[in-house]
């Protein structure tokens, strides 16, 4: 089945908007990361996690369905998490347009 790709644009959208270092583990390679991170001058490193552990741990490895055709995928998701580590928010399903307001509206309302 067609599955999106790691070099998509909504990555740098979404976290030059929220103007922050995000963790953001992908099943993708360490270079390609690096290539991406070289293309859209991200001023930080982003996660590879080819094996899925960090990604079975935030239990975002689902199933997923497009065009009638179900596979396993990343389902996107943000986590706002606290300096010692605790997750204050989760938030699944996410759009990337919507999602830099939203983070900042809970960080505001803490």
């Amino acid at each position: 089945p067609p599955k999106p790709q790691g070099n998509q644009t909504f990555r740098p959208m979404q976290s030059c908007l929220l103007q922050t270092p995000r963790q953001a583990p992908a099943k993708d390679s360490v270079a390609s990361h690096k290539k991406f991170q070289e293309k859209y001058q991200l001023p930080f490193e982003l996660l590879s996690d080819p094996e899925h552990k960090v990604i079975e741990q935030y239990d975002v490895w689902k199933e997923k369905s497009m065009y009638g055709k179900k596979y396993m995928g990343i389902v996107r998701s943000t986590y706002l998490i606290d300096e010692e580590g605790n997750i204050e928010k989760a938030l699944e399903k996410v759009k990337p347009q919507q999602n830099p307001e939203q983070m900042l509206k809970l960080v505001e309302d803490l």
